[in-house]
């Protein structure tokens, strides 16, 4: 997310400072990709984070290799 912003102050620890870092809007959808340990809830979460990733891809215009992974996985 930080690329996609062009905010990679804290680069080397991506979630150090996120909330502070992005528009709170893309730290909103961020923390949808995280979640406690209920089954069903890290599932919903981890739907979100290929989802997230997938729009990401998408405006880092990321190799359409890797973009099939995404499918893949999915």
């Amino acid at each position: 997310m930080q690329i996609a912003t062009n905010q990679t102050k804290h680069w080397e620890s991506p979630a150090k400072s996120l909330e502070k870092d992005i528009d709170k809007d893309r730290y909103d959808q961020f923390q949808q990709t995280t979640s406690n340990l209920n089954a069903e809830n890290i599932k919903t979460a981890f739907k979100k984070a290929l989802k997230l990733s997938e729009k990401l891809f998408e405006q880092l215009d990321v190799d359409r290799k890797l973009k099939q992974v995404l499918i893949r996985i999915e």
